[in-house]
């Protein structure tokens, strides 16, 4: 698995996830390492960014909702 993301005219560098699975700890240490400083780049270049994520499991339980 890999992870991604593009902003403006800007792209991230694939991540990949070597992992069996992805579950709710694993979803929460990949936030903290790569989602919240790439967000915190868009935030200071654009403003508040819209982060968009599917129903998936790993990403609707409590303790990522939190």
């Amino acid at each position: 698995m890999v992870w991604g993301c593009f902003w403006g005219k800007t792209r991230e560098t694939f991540v990949p996830l070597v992992v069996k699975s992805v579950d709710r700890w694993v979803y929460l240490q990949f936030f903290e390492i790569f989602l919240i400083p790439v967000r915190n780049r868009v935030r200071n270049t654009l403003g508040d960014p819209i982060f968009q994520q599917d129903n998936s499991t790993v990403h609707t339980t409590q303790a990522v909702l939190e």
